[in-house]
């Protein structure tokens, strides 16, 4: 297994002794929750985080105090075992559905046909009877519609949501839940993600540093959220020129902002078609080097010199899966490539991008300076989300058990359901979930999209904002 989350929208205060009163006891309720051994969140940075009234998550925002071991603790220990055999049933599963819906594609033209014939034979007989150039249109339209309005789009959506799960068990083994076993895991995981042209451990080395400085705001890997003075185009740091604009310029803006629904939607949909070959190709959401940063470059600044062989391995299997295509091209011709996998492949990009977006990027998720992240705080910084039960089965729970993978990686998915129950228990309010189903995440995709634009420069904990 990138683009910035919800922002949070002006408290309206009631009276300034309410918000004045509000903000004290918030205050005190940060400073509390704070822990004196680990980096606690400077008090300065507290009182401007809690007294900005467009942060109302600030507001009832307590840093989590679990230890690791406690809520490893709180999870039924076998929860924590691999079997290679089980694991190895999934990679069946997925490849079985993929082969079948595949075959059956085979069969698209014929069904079309078949639609045109039976097309023609109603309007050929009474009542209708139609002359022979409208039954000809018609039986024409009927073939058409069946092939590409139909047919082919309902392959390309149930292709690509089982691809999607192939790429989730080629995740698992990225992350050793896979087995015990390393060489099995490095094995099914680089054939698995070659194939669907990820160079499997160059994803695997940072995907690894992701997980460990989730939402931290100079060490995380990806969905790394913009300043605001990045943001408007001006930083301190020299990316940028002049100052970070007034109130007033930012009140001028608000209208443009609100009023592009359609420029967000087209956004959006660049994201979710391109956004993920987009970070293999050029560490867009990432964070920012200095320099054109790759994961199939082995000098990039997100690899070691000692990684460079894995960084080449990956490129030489991505390589042998292009050369597997273009073959496919020059026998099947271009045109049955793009059907049966280049369409495919797109879905994945869109459920990949929209699933690993919507679990980091939410108006609800703090993001942490160095000086107040530790790991449970960064691992809890997510949330996991229903995407329907089909989706959730056939994409093995990567989205509605993303807490848990998050505080254990090695954990296998199919032990995950249970491991979630147990923590989110244990978590309380620290848990972050929405339910409601494909409806409600592709809601959640537009609503994030269009608040969670930046986050404040200076403070130590910073929630999203949208102006």
């Amino acid at each position: 297994m990138a683009p910035p989350p919800p922002a949070a929208e002006a408290v309206a205060a009631t009276t300034t002794t309410t918000m004045a009163t509000g903000a004290t006891a918030a205050t005190t309720r940060l400073r509390q929750a704070a822990a004196p051994s680990s980096k606690a969140v400077r008090d300065a940075d507290i009182t401007s985080v809690v007294s900005n009234p467009s942060d109302r998550f600030a507001r009832d925002w307590q840093r989590p105090t679990f230890s690791i071991k406690e809520l490893r603790d709180a999870v039924p220990a076998d929860c924590f075992q691999r079997s290679a055999l089980r694991s190895l049933s999934y990679v069946a599963r997925d490849l079985a559905m993929a082969a079948l819906l595949g075959y059956l594609a085979t069969h698209i033209d014929a069904a079309a046909n078949l639609a045109a014939d039976v097309t023609s034979a109603v309007a050929t007989a009474p009542p209708l009877g139609l002359a022979p150039d409208a039954v000809a249109a018609a039986a024409g339209w009927a073939g058409f519609v069946a092939r590409w309005g139909v047919l082919w789009p309902a392959y390309w959506v149930a292709q690509g949501a089982v691809l999607t799960g192939v790429w989730v068990l080629a995740h698992e083994c990225g992350h050793r839940a896979f087995s015990d076993y390393a060489w099995l895991d490095a094995t099914v995981g680089w054939v698995l993600h070659s194939a669907l042209l990820v160079p499997y451990f160059s994803w695997k080395i940072t995907h690894g540093k992701h997980h460990k400085a989730n939402a931290h705001m100079e060490r995380d890997q990806v969905f790394v959220p913009k300043t605001r003075s990045q943001f408007f185009g001006s930083s301190k740091d020299g990316k940028g020129s002049g100052a970070t604009p007034s109130p007033r310029a930012l009140a001028a803006l608000r209208p443009a902002l609100d009023a592009a629904p359609l420029l967000d939607t087209l956004l959006i949909l660049r994201q979710q078609l391109f956004g993920w070959p987009a970070y293999l190709v050029a560490n867009v959401s990432g964070q920012d080097y200095g320099r054109w940063t790759s994961h199939f470059d082995p000098s990039a600044p997100i690899f070691s010199p000692a990684q460079f062989a894995q960084v080449v391995a990956s490129d030489v299997g991505v390589a042998l899966a292009l050369g597997l295509l273009w073959r496919a091209v020059s026998v099947f011709g271009p045109g049955a490539v793009i059907c049966y996998y280049g369409v495919p492949y797109l879905w994945v990009n869109h459920w990949l991008v929209m699933i690993t977006y919507l679990q980091h990027t939410d108006a609800r998720v703090p993001h942490y300076a160095a000086d107040a992240w530790d790991f449970v705080a960064g691992a809890l910084a997510t949330v996991d989300r229903d995407f329907g039960p089909i989706l959730n089965e056939l994409h093995h729970h990567i989205a509605d058990t993303h807490v848990a993978h998050h505080l254990f990686s090695t954990m296998p998915h199919y032990n995950a359901q249970r491991a979630t129950a147990a923590l989110r228990e244990k978590l309380g309010k620290h848990y972050m979930y929405e339910g409601g189903g494909l409806p409600s995440a592709f809601a959640a995709l537009f609503r994030s999209f269009r608040e969670c634009r930046f986050v404040e420069d200076d403070l130590s904990v910073r929630w999203y904002k949208a102006r």
